[in-house]
């Protein structure tokens, strides 16, 4: 079990889940260029009606995940269980704020293993630590022989990370850009998070950056990491 959540992250975005994990679609809601004045009494009506229809995913099973995010780009995501790309911007094409222009989606492949847990609440919010991976522009290059080393040290600070009961999941994306997959923490705390995060070998080569946002998902869903 710690060996493949050590293989979750990849240094490069591969085509194919990896045995005994499931590709699903990792769906960000970001804000969309330019301005959209909304009133305050519509713009509670919008609100109600965005988590409604996530809700009404969730409780179908559709959206195995969903919550906010505090970030001034991503302001939300939901994982949803649908075959690809196309199917999650169909699914939610009629989201309001969608709709208004005031957010758009963007959707990425994710392949993990499915430990999150079915919430008792959907609006019984708690606040986890999400991460992404991304490489830095103009990242430094190494030698083969040099990116492979760093690689297995990256690998072994992803099991640690679990071990020690900080990490809850990990996977890689299957991006058409610099984003290489994510991080989720078990763990509350941030300067705990980051410290555990440090040690990577290719974070401290500069060859990926990890970008931290606080996430608010429903309570439960998120737990910790057990080895079998």
């Amino acid at each position: 079990m710690l060996d493949l959540l050590a293989s979750l992250i990849t240094v490069f975005p591969t085509k194919q889940a990896p045995p005994d994990m499931v590709t699903m679609q990792m769906v960000f809601f970001r804000v969309a260029p330019g301005k959209h004045p909304i009133s305050k009494e519509k713009g509670k009506m919008i609100q109600a009606d965005h988590v409604d229809k996530l809700k009404r995913l969730w409780e179908k099973g559709t959206a195995i995940i969903a919550g906010p995010i505090d970030d001034k780009s991503y302001v939300g995501l939901v994982l949803l269980n649908v075959k690809d790309e196309k199917a999650a911007k169909d699914l939610l094409s009629d989201d309001p704020y969608v709709q208004v222009g005031a957010l758009t989606l963007d959707v990425i492949p994710w392949y993990f293993q499915n430990v999150f847990h079915k919430a008792p609440k959907f609006h019984d919010l708690e606040k986890i630590w999400f991460g992404i991976l991304q490489r830095p522009k103009n990242a430094p290059q190494y030698s083969a022989t040099k990116l492979e080393e760093m690689q297995k040290g990256h690998l072994a600070n992803i099991g640690k990370m679990a071990r020690d009961g900080i990490l809850a999941s990990a996977g890689p994306f299957d991006a058409k850009d610099d984003r290489r997959g994510i991080f989720i923490f078990f763990s509350k705390n941030i300067k705990q998070v980051r410290r555990a995060v440090a040690p990577d070998p290719l974070i401290r080569a500069k060859r990926l950056e990890l970008k931290l946002m606080p996430w608010y998902t429903g309570k439960g869903t998120v737990v910790q990491y057990k080895s079998k």
